[in-house]
């Protein structure tokens, strides 16, 4: 366990003596560590991590009335075949929302990365367009190599040399 408190680092002192975090490893406290435990937070800890496979009397020799109580209510409500269900449905529900933006989230990803690759594939036909500009190719020549439209790439020819992007109308 570690206690963590909020700093004040312009004045040098904790923001509250009455907030602080603790953080648990919940890994670290097993069935082998029951009869262990020598305090009301570990013993709590210990109950929310194995309450369910705990046996009654370790909770008993613990003498904490409301972890009795607690467990009390765990017996009632994993013998109450409607809340159970409902719980095994909560469960289920909660993995498949996860799953669910798990892979929103990878199809978001590959999407981003198929944009990337086309943005990039414009751009080397931009660069081409422009080399070809500067080796005095013709309009129609340079469409076809690079498969632009002739829009673009009289757009590209404005600004190379200078001009505003606006295509001149021919009189």
């Amino acid at each position: 366990m570690r206690r963590v408190v909020a700093w004040d680092e312009t004045h040098g002192v904790a923001f509250s003596e009455h907030l602080d975090l603790v953080l648990v490893e919940m890994p670290k406290f097993s069935q082998a560590d029951l009869l262990k435990v020598s305090d009301d937070r570990e013993r709590w800890l210990c109950f929310l991590k194995e309450g369910q496979t705990m046996a009654t009397d370790v909770v008993e020799r613990w003498k904490t009335p409301e972890i009795i109580e607690a467990m009390e209510e765990l017996k009632k409500l994993s013998n109450d075949r409607a809340w159970r269900e409902g719980y095994n449905d909560r469960e289920k529900a909660l993995r498949d929302y996860i799953s669910m933006v798990k892979e929103s989230y990878q199809e978001g990803r590959e999407e981003g990365r198929e944009e990337g690759r086309e943005e990039g594939r414009e751009e080397e036909k931009r660069e081409m367009a422009l080399r070809l500009l500067e080796m005095g190719l013709g309009m129609e020549q340079i469409t076809k190599v690079t498969g632009l439209a002739a829009e673009a790439v009289a757009k590209l020819q404005a600004q190379a040399v200078g001009e505003p992007t606006a295509m001149k109308e021919e009189g």
